[in-house]
């Protein structure tokens, strides 16, 4: 019996067991997650969009570095301690899936929607910072009066206030909003962050860990299955815990000022860390010190971090922030890239336009 003839016929059987229990309603719900998919070769695979896309990062040396930016599927963490610049490469992601979005359409000689590249955002840690996003969009496309307004209408919000919120989102919520052609294809999940309700809710107690763990392999589960069913990313951010053990602050490289072990490893353990596809850390250093800058307990980091790194001398900016790769199926893990924030998001910086110090110069 073939592999084919094998998976009709378990197909043909289970089917016929739905049908006598009257699962009828289970299979429509499901769709073609009960079933085991016919085989495939590499070829076919190697074929598929899906499988091989990149999402780009809105910023050329970014997407260079990181041979076309982000996977197209399956599951991206981006970790980091506060102020790294988490939120503002998700900004950043939600801005460039309108841009690309309509240059599709152009090419294409359609008329473009007004609402094109929708993205969907799950905020965990308080609402979108909207004029934020407004800011970067006008300034990314300055010639372009109503890109702005475009980017904000294409964002579909919703606000996690605890792990069932969490879990019902992602299981209910958003399955639905995939499915509904009237409001347009969905791009990009975002989840901002996968990890501050769990920090908050569960204890370290053998029963919360493992009540944890569950609920992180359920939604981990859902992520892929949609990001499959319909060939896009789920794009997390993640915060970061102390990991003393691989901690090797002020070491310099070859005189350009690299900094290597951040003393961090992102957060929710190794339950979740299996789940994830592709994997980066942000980092943001003094310059003065190359020490990683902590916030300070009771503080918050700037709203506008762009703004906290304006230089307000003729002096560069203290900040030195790095992305690194730390785990990825199909690019080697030693990518990395300094970045700055500016007016119009994240900007990756070259090495050609590093100071001595390490420092971006000034443009």
């Amino acid at each position: 019996m073939t592999a084919a003839t094998l998976t009709a016929t378990t197909t043909s059987s289970t089917e016929t067991r739905l049908n006598n229990a009257g699962g009828k309603e289970i299979k429509s719900a499901a769709g073609f997650d009960l079933f085991p998919r016919p085989p495939r070769t590499a070829y076919d695979l190697y074929q598929d969009e899906k499988h091989t896309r990149r999402v780009s990062l809105g910023c050329p040396v970014l997407d260079a570095t990181f041979r076309g930016g982000l996977p197209g599927h399956g599951v991206v963490e981006v970790s980091g301690m506060a102020g790294a610049g988490k939120t503002q490469l998700m900004l950043q992601l939600l801005v460039q899936q309108v841009r690309d979005a309509e240059a599709e359409w152009r090419r294409a000689k359609y008329a473009t929607p007004f609402v094109a590249g929708r993205s969907f955002y799950l905020s965990t840690e308080g609402p979108l910072p909207a004029k934020r996003l407004a800011e970067m969009a006008a300034a990314t496309c300055p010639e372009d009066s109503g890109f702005a307004q475009r980017v904000l209408e294409s964002v579909i919000i919703v606000e996690a206030k605890n792990v069932e919120d969490q879990l019902y989102l992602l299981t209910t919520q958003l399955p639905s909003l995939l499915g509904d052609a009237s409001l347009g294809k969905i791009r990009l999940c975002v989840i901002d962050s996968m990890s501050a309700l769990f920090r908050g809710e569960f204890s370290l107690s053998k029963g919360d860990t493992l009540e944890r763990a569950k609920m992180i392999f359920t939604m981990a589960k859902q992520m892929k299955r949609l990001s499959d069913r319909w060939g896009l990313p789920f794009v997390v951010t993640n915060q970061v815990t102390a990991d003393f053990a691989a901690a090797t602050f002020g070491v310099w490289e070859g005189g350009n000022a690299d900094v290597v072990g951040d003393g961090v490893q992102p957060a929710l353990g190794l339950s979740w860390s299996n789940c994830v596809h592709t994997r980066f850390l942000l980092s943001r250093r003094d310059a003065n010190n190359l020490i990683p800058s902590f916030p300070t307990p009771g503080s918050n980091p700037p709203s506008n971090p762009a703004t906290a790194d304006a230089r307000s001398t003729g002096q560069s900016s203290r900040w030195i922030r790095h992305m690194r790769l730390l785990l990825s199926p199909s690019l080697p893990s030693n990518l990395s890239c300094r970045f700055v924030l500016e007016t119009a998001g994240v900007r990756g910086v070259r090495r050609t336009e590093l100071n001595e110090d390490g420092r971006p110069r000034e443009r």
